[in-house]
């Protein structure tokens, strides 16, 4: 339980003490997201926040973790790590929708696929106990990218 406070409050910091940095950058790039019809801000706002939580993230995975860190966390970091470049890349850019789609689909799939990181059982819910392999693996993936 204290390292998972550790890992907490290690990315907390790391991300809060950084975020005054990357505004600045920002703001002398003049990289801002402007508000249009689908967006939920009134005014300008600074991009890159996504390095801050990044870094922050990253720092405290690699800090926090175990010496024998379980499989898995390698594909995790993968897909985390394809994200981060297509936002940043979206943050300076502007990247078309489907572009980011496939992205979210490429790191969905390294983290099922390949550090089979994935839904098995839905545990009674809607009546269904057990997944097969196909629907198990369909199911995590829509799920991931439909939360990223």
């Amino acid at each position: 339980m204290g390292s998972l406070v550790g890992a907490f409050l290690t990315s907390f910091l790391i991300s809060f003490a950084s975020i005054p940095s990357i505004i600045k950058v920002s703001r002398d790039k003049n990289l801002y997201d402007v508000p249009e019809e689908r967006k939920r801000h009134l005014t300008a706002t600074p991009t890159l926040g996504g390095i801050a939580l990044f870094t922050g993230l990253l720092v405290s995975f690699l800090f926090w973790v175990g010496p024998r860190p379980f499989p898995e966390l390698r594909c995790i970091l993968c897909g985390v790590i394809i994200l981060f470049f297509v936002g940043i890349k979206d943050d300076i850019l502007h990247t078309v929708a489907y572009k980011k789609l496939i992205a979210q689909i490429a790191a969905a799939c390294v983290v099922v696929y390949w550090g089979d990181v994935r839904l098995t059982s839905f545990y009674g819910l809607l009546g269904v106990y057990s997944l097969s392999v196909p629907v198990s693996y369909l199911v995590s993936l829509v799920g991931i990218v439909g939360i990223t």
